[in-house]
């Protein structure tokens, strides 16, 4: 059986979670991002302010000309993350086999759901329903055997739209539509492909058989190769289930335009933590490493020599840090992150920015040990004064274990036999109590 794969997008996530939080915004133009010394970019906006040219990444003074009742407010991660958390826990409810991409995006394999009765779209409309109903949010789903396929597909019936397209749908649905619809190609390569007058994602999956091919080859590396086998549907189609081991989380943002300000590169990089410590979470790991990844385009107006400039456009800075113990709080994870920022933080400007953790693993939890005294004192001293003597060594001995509800402590002269040890002073119905008092 093939399997078959829902993407399931949040519609403008950060601006539905604003809306639900102050009805008064369903019927306004908002957008979510923070104005620092007069700059800052949006990071999304709800559908209404679409209609005025707002969009994701554009920078804020250029919104609010666009659309001057816009309403600007501030992202409040912490209510971002709570209602992520309860959208991924009713689409968990429907399958275990789940891949969280980001806060408000994901993988379901439903194939195991299928039946003759009950078709890819009756589940996708049953969890968008399940989702809109419970948390009053609405999704869109991409159906497809194939992840990219699947997730270009959530993107074409937005907002609270279902969409398929199968591997015998690429020619009629996926084919037609516009190179920079397809993922993992962003705004820098839709124009290296318009420039050689590949517009549509059938110039894509044809590419091999154009002189094209060997110019993009040359520009885009190796990369070109899996973007054209996924336009021809082929691809991944197994999900990173949330119980695999995984080497690193990591998230990253490429901006539109160079960002130079540092209050608006640190406002991304919290974004961009919040992202990866809600992914860590999820899986109930922690890590230990913390590593940053930058690109600029510093000085390439200065530089003439074609692959000179290639290499300076694909190069790339990264750096990492080993953290004091194994964590999973955003808190501290940012700090580390923001200390690595500040190290690399020139005035150069950013194009691209990245944060991820390494050398993952399960949550470790640690319980304080008490000082023996301490223990003594507030378990069994005040609990049990009738019935334990300070000078009986073995009456002390039986009540430890029965507290533990296991033989932790033993005299010594019982090591060799510790499987026939039983204290005969004490009746079976006294060791019980002694056992069971502890629970």
């Amino acid at each position: 059986m093939k399997r078959t794969i829902l993407t399931i997008d949040v519609d403008a996530f950060f601006a539905q979670v604003e809306e639900i939080k102050n009805i008064k915004y369903k019927s306004k133009p908002i957008a979510i991002g923070k104005k620092i010394n007069g700059r800052g970019v949006v990071s999304t906006c709800n559908y209404i302010a679409r209609k005025y040219n707002v969009y994701s990444g554009q920078p804020i003074f250029k919104a609010q000309k666009s659309c001057p009742n816009l309403i600007l407010i501030e992202p409040n991660f912490k209510d971002y993350t709570n209602y992520s958390e309860k959208i991924f826990k009713i689409i968990n409810s429907f399958s275990n086999i789940l891949e969280i991409s980001s806060i408000d995006e994901c993988y379901l394999d439903i194939t195991k759901l299928i039946t003759e009765e009950k078709n890819p779209f009756y589940w996708a409309k049953k969890i968008q329903s399940t989702i809109f109903n419970k948390l009053k949010i609405t999704v869109s789903i991409g159906i497809s055997n194939r992840k990219v396929l699947a997730k270009i597909a959530s993107k074409i019936k937005k907002p609270f739209g279902i969409y398929s397209i199968f591997q015998n749908e690429i020619k009629e649905k996926l084919w037609p539509l516009p190179i920079d619809t397809f993922h993992g190609i962003g705004l820098q390569t839709t124009k290296k492909f318009n420039n050689l007058n590949l517009t549509k994602i059938e110039d894509l999956a044809k590419l091999k058989a154009k002189d094209q091919y060997v110019i993009l080859r040359k520009q885009i590396g190796k990369n070109i190769d899996l973007l054209i086998d996924e336009a021809n549907g082929i691809g991944e189609d197994s999900l990173e289930n949330k119980e695999k081991d995984l080497k690193s989380i990591s998230a990253h943002k490429t901006f539109q335009n160079t960002i130079f300000d540092y209050e608006n590169l640190i406002n991304e990089l919290k974004e961009l933590v919040n992202k990866i410590v809600q992914k860590l979470n999820y899986r109930n790991l922690t890590a230990r490493t913390v590593f940053l990844v930058t690109k600029n385009r510093k000085n390439l107006n200065n530089v003439e020599n074609t692959i000179e400039k290639a290499i300076l456009l694909r190069k790339t800075q990264s750096k990492r840090i080993l953290l004091d113990h194994y964590e999973n709080q955003y808190e501290i994870i940012y700090s580390y992150a923001l200390k690595l920022f500040d190290n690399y933080y020139n005035e150069n400007g950013i194009d691209f920015l990245g944060i991820g953790l390494a050398d993952l693993k399960d949550k470790i939890y640690i319980k304080k040990q008490l000082k023996f005294d301490q223990y003594f004192e507030d378990n069994f001293i005040k609990k049990e004064q009738s019935i334990i003597k300070e000078d009986n060594l073995d009456n002390l001995i039986l009540n430890i274990n029965g507290f533990f509800n296991n033989k932790i402590l033993i005299k010594g002269k019982y090591l060799l036999k510790e499987n026939k040890y039983q204290d005969k002073r004490f009746s079976n119905r006294d060791q019980i109590k002694f056992k069971t008092w502890g629970k």
